[in-house]
């Protein structure tokens, strides 16, 4: 695959997926367990989506291409933070690249729109611990 961006950002979600593991396995209640569920299978979708649609324009990505990047982040509300930093630059390089990028931005969309709402939802049921 050619696309070094691309590259790098299946990389990091790769690490990012282990830590939402991971928060998963360690969560105080049966909601944020739930919600962490809820975005875990959110990120594979958005991952899944995003890999095949850029190999559709670049070309196949050669197995040892990924260099995985685990995440700094070790809480719950930081590592949705940083999911949505990391969607929001994703949608900056999709509008810098233009019209071949449009389908990578509509599935970003879609996703920045999921981290959201689970943000919300973390942040409520933070209120009732």
């Amino acid at each position: 695959m050619r696309n070094e961006f691309i590259v790098k950002t299946l990389g990091q979600i790769q690490g990012y997926r282990t830590r939402l593991k991971e928060l998963h396995w360690s969560s105080p209640n049966l909601k944020i367990h739930e919600l962490v569920d809820d975005m875990t299978k959110s990120l594979e979708t958005y991952e899944d989506s995003l890999a095949e649609l850029s190999i559709a324009l670049w070309g196949e990505i050669e197995p040892g291409e990924l260099v995985v990047k685990s995440s700094e982040d070790y809480s719950l509300k930081d590592l949705l933070n940083t999911l949505h930093g990391k969607a929001i630059e994703i949608k900056r390089e999709c509008n810098k690249q233009g019209l071949l990028w449009s389908g990578l931005e509509s599935i970003t969309d879609s996703f920045i729109v999921e981290v959201e709402t689970i943000i919300f939802k973390v942040n409520m049921e933070s209120k009732n611990l």
